[in-house]
């Protein structure tokens, strides 16, 4: 009987050890995008701060991928380790199909254990007309 009780408490400590252990191991990461500046000319580019946290760092590894609904990134995947902020490019379309337009971009966090999150953020590009009125 007194076995038994053993081999209970040893089986019991092992299934609480485990459950903690996958607990901590299963947050989801948190994302934010913050775009620099906010609004910008037809072909202009954006700074774009993508800042993840993530409960399981530093053993946990989170991949971002970035969408937009127009322009062109200087990066698409942007892996993090153990650090919180990256820095990434977008660059606004030369040519627009109005004279503003606002395009969305989107950052897609998934960590290790296909925990998944994502933000996003607007931009506005308006048409440049400095020169297109100017004769010489």
């Amino acid at each position: 009987m007194l076995r038994n009780r053993f081999i209970l408490t040893i089986i019991l400590v092992v299934f609480v050890f485990i459950s903690l252990r996958l607990t901590c191991r299963l947050h989801e990461p948190y994302v934010d995008i913050i775009a620099q500046p906010d609004s910008v000319p037809s072909g202009g580019t954006v700074s774009l701060l993508i800042e993840v946290e993530d409960g399981d760092f530093p053993e946990d590894t989170v991949t971002c991928t970035l969408n937009c609904t127009h322009g062109v990134f200087s990066d698409t995947i942007v892996v993090f380790r153990d650090t919180i902020g990256k820095s990434v490019t977008w660059t606004a379309p030369d040519t627009l199909q109005d004279t503003v337009s606002y395009d969305t971009i989107t950052v897609f966090a998934t960590d290790i254990y296909d925990a998944q999150s994502s933000a996003n953020t607007v931009i506005k590009v308006y048409e440049d007309t400095t020169f297109k009125n100017y004769k010489h």
